[in-house]
């Protein structure tokens, strides 16, 4: 399944004794973090009009759109460039920014026609997922979600059970560049389905991406 819309920020870190003030992380501990809400659809709203006031998900969980999903996914990464966060990685137990390895949490849900239904990886829920990213770059990022209940079935609570394994493919184009329409004209296009920014924390865009140009 591939996410027909999704709202999301990714963020270069670099902690150090300023900005993350616990001994044992520092002097330094780089890190990628990625924050997504999405939807397995395409919306006919624009992707920033769908993030005022969680309306992203309204439709799925009041059973207007039936046998559709919102999905929500946090992903941290240790590491001191793209190269190292780029491939696959376990969900870490799903406790996140963590200095010795990945890890990620993943939510989503679903209405069935009679209920609606909330799955959750670890640490809150009880099985595990597998995050792979293929691309990252300010401008564009690409990444799969396998959520596999092998042996199954798993569940938040005895209201939600999961037996099948989920897999999505998710594209991020940053605002404003996908078919270089405007941001304010998505509603009348198929475009601009991703809203999508890059965020730096005690860093720049030139230390994890250097100009190509030479002196």
């Amino acid at each position: 399944m591939r996410l027909g819309t999704a709202i999301a920020h990714q963020v270069f870190y670099d902690y150090n004794e300023t900005t993350w003030p616990v001994s044992d992380l520092t002097p330094r501990f780089p890190l990628y973090a990625l924050k997504l809400r999405g939807l397995s659809y395409t919306d006919p709203d624009t992707c920033a009009a769908l993030d005022v006031d969680n309306l992203y998900m309204l439709d799925v969980r009041n059973g207007v759109k039936v046998g559709e999903y919102d999905i929500e996914l946090l992903v941290t990464l240790p590491g001191t460039g793209v190269e190292d966060w780029l491939g696959e990685h376990g969900d870490g137990g799903g406790h996140l920014m963590r200095p010795d390895r990945g890890a990620h949490q993943l939510s989503f849900g679903y209405h069935d026609g009679t209920t609606y239904h909330w799955i959750d990886s670890l640490p809150y829920g009880w099985t595990r997922s597998t995050v792979c990213m293929g691309e990252i770059s300010p401008e564009f990022t690409y990444l799969t979600v396998l959520f596999d209940p092998a042996g199954g079935p798993y569940m938040t609570n005895h209201r939600n059970p999961w037996t099948r394994p989920l897999w999505l493919e998710i594209v991020l184009t940053r605002t404003g560049m996908e078919e270089k329409v405007d941001p304010m004209d998505c509603a009348s296009t198929a475009s601009c389905r991703s809203c999508f920014a890059s965020v730096y924390s005690a860093t720049t865009r030139e230390d994890w991406f250097p100009s190509e140009k030479t002196e």
